[in-house]
């Protein structure tokens, strides 16, 4: 069977880049154009080594790029390769959140896509657009595509009305097959919070961590429109919904990509005020928070979006409900702080030996022990089997781990003779440290010999995958280690 190709045009953005790499997971072929180191003109486009660097984010890392870097080809801003059918041309010439890189140059795209679209006519055209290129005089978002938009009330705004009227002026005098799927704002994963831009709703979300260590309020006092809805969704829920979408003859040609579960501003916001460990979110007129100007705009904005069209589309494809709920947002903003928000740590920042030893102890003392599943525990090392973690070969410093009952249990040292199969880490307290902040990966730490693992070879790499995927899916948050951490093994 022939593998579906997908011309994709736009920058990488929170929902393009993690759309690429769902749909090479899913055998998809990808060719995306982009722009070359001379090209000095200001194209909505990103340079090759700026493409490529998101996706290996977007695709969890450099050896997953690899795995699927013969399915994916860059090509030249107006290039196409000759002889090759395209089974869909997908424009994200506009990012979905309002401060993303290179919104504003996103109608500029639309020429240049166009000569694209000329050159495969028949193929049909796939437009990621904004719930806010739409909105009509009387705020509703409609599911049709001719509207009488209202005058915008933000810059973004006035951008997403730009380039969908061009665009869809474009296609029509072209007779081109189109279909168009509004996005909102795009959020983090469900899963884990992953996101590879911290844009959007983000910069409130850091706003309000870092307020509520210096504020001894219990209340987050935010001014919005508590009766409103601001429009978001988690990134793997929209490209999920979108590929199936994509997959779908049959597809609605307009559909508004929101949740079914529409929550009000204080319905999700006293979620997240929770996740942040406040009790309760209240209106105010004026807050000590510093949100971009068009955040403001859109939490004090009503607006309604028809939705029609997305609830054939979420029972087509059987999708469930999407939860918005205070562990939603507790996982949004451990991952995001484990990723300093998006920004690079300070060069100049030497943690002491002292730092890095208790950051090592507090992983393996008070991290680690909650979030070992038993039943995958027992997968891969089984009831007679334990797991060590060894550093800087000090006695004082070592942690296993093994099976009684249904529990895992974490000791000092191991006892009991029915324990036949151990398995040992042996690394430095800095190795550790760089281990459970993602700054190393487990297979580079045993190439360099960073990481020494002994053990019955049967279940070495077992081991190896079991704490592979716990680093993955628990990042280790990035908190300061008080100076007194304690053994809760010792310590009662």
């Amino acid at each position: 069977m022939t593998a579906k190709r997908a011309y994709i045009w736009g920058p990488i953005s929170s929902f393009s880049g993690p759309l690429i790499a769902s749909l090479l997971h899913k055998g998809w072929h990808v060719h995306l154009p982009v722009k070359s180191a001379l090209h000095f003109a200001l194209s909505p486009l990103d340079l090759r080594s700026y493409a490529q660097a998101s996706l290996e984010q977007a695709l969890g890392g450099r050896d997953q790029y690899k795995a699927f870097q013969d399915r994916l080809r860059f090509l030249d801003t107006s290039e196409t390769i000759k002889g090759i059918t395209y089974d869909a041309l997908i424009f994200c010439g506009l990012p979905p959140n309002f401060d993303e890189s290179r919104v504003s140059r996103a109608s500029w795209a639309v020429s240049d896509f166009m000569n694209i679209a000329k050159k495969h006519r028949g193929t049909p055209v796939f437009i990621t657009s904004s719930l806010w290129g739409a909105i009509q005089k009387d705020g509703v978002v409609p599911e049709e595509i001719e509207c009488e938009r209202r005058k915008a009330k933000s810059q973004y705004e006035g951008v997403c009305q730009l380039y969908e009227n061009k665009l869809l002026k474009g296609l029509s005098e072209q007779e081109s097959i189109w279909y168009l799927m509004r996005l909102p704002l795009i959020c983090g994963s469900t899963k884990n919070g992953e996101t590879i831009s911290f844009s959007g709703l983000y910069k409130l979300f850091e706003n309000i961590t870092n307020q509520t260590h210096i504020n001894n309020s219990s209340t987050l006092k935010l001014n919005y429109n508590p009766d409103s809805t601001l429009w978001f969704l988690p990134v793997d829920v929209a490209t999920h919904v979108f590929w199936q979408w994509l997959e779908d003859y049959n597809r609605p040609r307009i559909c508004n990509l929101v949740s079914t579960q529409a929550t009000l501003n204080q319905e999700w916001l006293q979620q997240l005020a929770k996740a942040i460990g406040l009790d309760s979110v209240s209106e105010s007129q004026e807050d000590i928070y510093t949100v971009p100007k068009d955040l403001r705009s859109m939490l004090n904005d009503n607006i309604l979006v028809k939705t029609r069209g997305l609830f054939e589309v979420m029972g087509r494809y059987q999708q469930p409900p999407t939860i918005l709920d205070e562990k939603y947002f507790s996982r949004l903003i451990t991952y995001a702080k484990t990723k300093n928000w998006g920004k690079v740590w300070p060069a100049n920042t030497k943690e002491s030996l002292e730092t890095i030893e208790q950051m090592a102890c507090d992983y393996f003392q008070n991290f680690l022990p909650q979030h070992i599943d038993a039943s995958i525990f027992e997968h891969s090392i089984g009831n007679l089997g334990a797991l060590s973690f060894y550093l800087d070969n000090n006695s004082d410093f070592s942690w296993s781990f093994k099976l009684v009952g249904n529990i895992v249990v974490c000791s000092k040292e191991i006892t009991g003779s029915s324990v036949s199969k151990i398995i040992r880490f042996k690394m430095t307290s800095r190795t550790a440290a760089d281990l459970i902040r993602k700054k190393i990966s487990l297979e580079r730490a045993l190439l360099l010999q960073q990481l020494q693992v002994e053990g019955n070879p049967g279940i070495v790499f077992k081991a190896l995958a079991l704490w592979k995927q716990i680093l993955q899916d628990h990042p280790y948050p990035n908190k300061k280690i008080a100076s007194d951490t304690k053994d809760p093994i010792t310590s009662k």
